[in-house]
This record gives structure tokens, sequence and C-alpha cells, in this order.
């Protein structure tokens, strides 16, 4: 195979944001023309474990009332080293639980390799990615076999606390299986641990606690000719927390009667709380709910909500919302509270926010496109807006963010993420008939596809993908796509450059071919053999009337 041109390798390398070895091949990722393959020099990096590594730990939750037989399940199935899944919906305390368990002291020293507490959603793979760069280091940067994953985190003792409800069933069971010696303790909408999880369902709270949530909100007593409309306000709730404190903190803010948010509720339902309380808001704070409801369950920093909703310093409204139980604060990013998310977004027009975030977002990415680890703290809001472009067929901003967001996670080892941009890529290029975004995309699968060993699909994307450069005439971007090819047959031909190698594979396969007439011809006769004592001659004993 030709080297490739000096000329093209210097453009490459220029536009290069970072390398990584895998197997033995070294990719020079982050080129506008794609991902160039080398033989990497070393072919066996070592890894070693991390001398110090942070526990991911939730923050601490005091006050918790009631779910006192929650808990003592729970801690009794950790000790016998059970799985737990806490079942409920949006707002009813799992997370609240999750963080309580996580600083009880039962638990805190329970597993050997300490406590990790997962929010942000991957795939399987890639979570499997980030834990083992969590425990482990490589000399230089690899991307390790899944094999030597599974190797590597075998016999962690971990306690994982997991809340992301759109992990599938499929991959909380590979996560499972891949970490025997770890105990997991999920929360779910409903139930995917296939049965091997203590199950716990998670319901409203009794009303001797929820009066006494309501009144430690409010920060004073409900007088006792005010608790039958206390008691009103539960059952229509149904003792749901987050809804009461959502309540309480209205009654506080906008001194509202008690009795009057009883009857409303009696009137319009459980429904009615949100729009009683949407409608006291001030338009800022109204903005901004919008433009988390069309975030969904991902966050904002507030400098983007600034950018995205209008007033330069959303800091007091974010605050006010906080207080009042309709925005929950995740270190430094703000996000709609899941329980106000499921009954707004039914209803509601997501688009012209939309529109502002893509407005916003695509040009930071493209200027972020060569500092991986800035793309990759916003890969959440990076990747939702993809998708709702798509969805839209806002196709020509779904590209700019694909061509932006490719390269890092390629280099950060997020593969199954990446396979998924690059499958939305493809779909944008086609509906905008951009041949040459379709190359690209097609020359990165390829790549992809050659490092996860995935000959056959390497093979396809890079045969179209050179198709599509050649009939453009892109003659830079042919080169490289027919370099990274070369790259494939090296895998599925004998190295014709290395004498030593070709000499001796030349032996190997006449020896076997010599070997395989014999046995092909010695089978032959033997067949012939037993055919013919297994069915003797037949004898005719037909007779003939002409003779």
């Amino acid at each position: 195979m030709q080297p490739i041109p000096s000329h093209l390798e210097t453009t490459l390398q220029r536009e290069r944001i970072g390398q990584l070895t895998v197997g033995r091949h070294l990719l020079s990722v982050g080129s506008t023309l794609g991902t160039l393959i080398t033989a990497a020099t070393e072919h066996n990096p070592t890894i070693e474990p991390q001398l110090t590594f942070s526990f991911q730990v939730p923050r601490a939750f005091s006050g918790l009332l009631g779910r006192q037989a929650e808990i003592e399940a729970s801690l009794a199935a950790l000790k016998a080293r059970q799985h737990v899944e806490l079942c409920g919906e949006s707002g009813i305390g799992k997370t609240t639980l999750l963080r309580h368990l996580a600083h009880h002291p039962n638990v805190t020293t329970s597993h050997a390799d300490g406590i990790l507490y997962l929010t942000e959603h991957q795939p399987a793979g890639d979570r499997l990615q980030t834990l083992f760069d969590i425990f482990y280091s490589t000399t230089p940067a690899c991307r390790p076999s899944d094999r030597e994953i599974s190797q590597a985190l075998a016999d962690k003792q971990l306690l994982i606390l997991l809340d992301d409800p759109k992990l599938s069933r499929e991959d909380l069971q590979r996560l499972m299986d891949v970490l025997p010696e770890s105990t997991f303790v999920i929360a779910s909408l409903a139930q995917r641990s296939q049965g091997k999880a203590q199950v716990i369902e998670l319901e409203g709270l009794p009303f001797a606690e929820s009066l006494a949530l309501m009144e430690r909100e409010l920060g004073r007593s409900i007088p006792s000719e005010r608790l039958k409309a206390a008691e009103s306000i539960w059952q229509i709730l149904q003792g749901h927390p987050h809804r009461l404190l959502q309540t309480a903190a209205m009654l506080r803010e906008d001194k509202a009667s008690l009795l009057q948010v009883a009857d409303q509720l009696e009137e319009g339902g459980e429904r009615s709380l949100t729009r009683m309380i949407l409608t006291t808001l001030p338009k800022t704070q109204r903005w901004i709910v919008a433009a988390l409801v069309a975030m969904r369950e991902v966050g904002l920093l507030s400098e983007q909500v600034a950018a995205i909703t209008g007033p330069p310093n959303p800091q007091p409204s974010l605050q006010a919302l906080v207080k009042r139980y309709l925005v929950q604060i995740e270190g430094h990013r703000y996000r709609l509270s899941p329980s106000l998310v499921e009954v707004l977004q039914d209803d509601f027009n997501p688009t012209p926010w939309m529109e502002r975030v893509l407005g916003y977002l695509v040009p930071w990415a493209e200027m972020h496109r060569l500092t991986p680890e800035a793309l990759l703290t916003e890969r959440g809001v990076i990747l939702h807006s993809l998708h709702w472009a798509i969805e839209k067929e806002r196709y020509a901003e779904a590209l700019r963010l694909v061509r932006s967001l490719e390269g890092s996670l390629l280099l950060t080892k997020q593969w199954e993420t990446c396979q998924q941009v690059l499958q939305w890529g493809l779909q944008a290029s086609w509906a905008l008939e951009d041949q040459t975004s379709e190359a690209w995309a097609l020359h990165e699968r390829g790549t992809l596809a050659l490092c996860q060993e995935d000959l056959t699909t390497a093979y396809d994307a890079f045969s179209q993908a050179l198709r599509l450069r050649s009939a453009i005439a892109d003659q830079a971007a042919t080169t490289l796509t027919q370099h990274n090819q070369g790259q494939l047959k090296l895998l599925t031909l004998p190295a014709l450059s290395d004498r030593r190698m070709f000499g001796g594979g030349v032996r190997v396969y006449v020896a076997l071919g010599v070997v395989s007439l014999l046995v092909f011809g010695i089978s032959g006769w033997l067949g012939m053999v037993i055919s013919s004592r297994l069915n003797p001659p037949t004898i005719n004993s037909t007779i003939d009337p002409d003779r």
C-alpha cells in the first residue's frame, strides 16, 4: 500500500484534535476530510489502575419524611448484595431516596470500591467505557476492547446509584452482566430489572407526613380549621410529595388561600395546579419555564438560559423557580422538575424555543469543534438538540452539529453514541442531497466499523464513500478513503510488503493447500468405496418380450 502523500498528511495533522490507539491502528481525529488511520507504533499499550479517583456521590438529603418501610427494605436487600429498583412516577421521591441511601451509615462503606451516582444518559457500551476510564489509565491513550473492559470491571465491588430513566432494559442487563460483583440501586418509572432486583414501589405519602411536609415548607403550622382543606388537597394530589411542595411554595410566595387552592383543585383536578402556578409567574420566569420544557430532562447553564430566553442575568428568576420547586439545580445546571415536564409537554409547542436553542448552539459548537473537552461538557444539550432537529427536518442545523461533535465522540471512545450521530449525519446529508457530507459520514462510519472489527460494514462504507468522493472529484478526500480502505485490506490479506511474512505465509498456504487436496481426494475415494458397498449393482429381472 502506498503511503499517504506528505502534503495531505500535513493538512490532516494541522486539523487534528487528538490521537487514539485502537489495536494495531492509530487514529488521527479532527480533520474536516475525515479520520486518518495509520499503523500504531505501540501495539500493546499499558493499562494501569488510577492511583486516585473521585467517588461520584450525590449530595446528602436531610429531613426525609416517611419512607421508613422502603428504607428498611432497601437496606435489607443491599446487605444481601441484592439489586434494588425504586419504581414510581416522576416526582414521587425516587431520587430523594437514592440520595438518602447513599449517605446511610450502613451503606457508605458497604462496597470496597465505593459509590457511583450516575444520572446522565449513556448507552451501555459508552457507560462501561466511562467506568473503565474512572478506574484505569492507558499509555498511550487507547480504546480497549470490549473484552478488556469487561475483564477490568468484573471484580469491581461498587454500589451504583443509577438515575437514568432512558436506559433500556437490555442496556441495564448488560451493565449488570459486566459488573457481577457490584450492586445497583435503580430509579425507574416502571420495572426494568427483569426480576433480578428487589422491586420497591413508591406511592404517595400518608396524610400525616404530607401535612408535616407542607407545614415545613410554609414555615408555620396549618390551623385546625384549615385541616379539612389540607386533607382535600392531599387526596386530590394523592400524597405526591413534589406537587405538595409546589402547592406549599405557591401558598407561601403568592399569599394564596388554602381554601381557595383546595376549591380550585376540586373543580379542575390535579392538572389545574400547574395552571394556577404558571399564571402567577412573571413573564421572564414563564419564558425560562418554556425553554426548559423544550429541553425536557436536559439541564442548561445560566449563561445558556440567558442566551436563549433573553434576560442578561437570569439568576434571580432561576432561584425563584427553584424556591417554587418548578426547577431543579444539579451542579451548575438548571432543569425543569420532571413532574412538571410530564404535565406541560403534551400541549406545549417546543419549536420556537428549540429554534432559539439551535440559533445559539450551532455556532457555539462549530466554534469549539477543535476543543473536545468543551463539546463533551455540553454533550447532553447537543444530542437533545440534534435529535429534535432530525425529527423536525431541520437538516442543515443537524448536519452542522454532527460535523462539530462526531470527532470528539470518536476520540473519547463514546462509540455507541458516535454511531447514532453518524446515522443522523447520513440522514441529514441524504435529505439535503449533500454528497460531500454523505461521503464524509460514510468514511467515518467505515473507520469506526474497522476499529470495532466489523469488517463487512467497514468495507461497504469505504466503498460507498470512495464512489462518491471519486464522482465529485475530491482528490484529497478520495486519497484519504483509499488509504483507510487499504488498512482494512491489511487485516484480510497477507502483508505483501513484508518479504519474510510473505514467504512464511506462502509456505503456510501451500502446505494447507496440499493437505486440503489430500483430504479431499481421500474423502472422495472413501466415499466411492462406501457407496459401492452399500449400493451393489442391481440386476434387471424384467423379461424383454422381444427376445
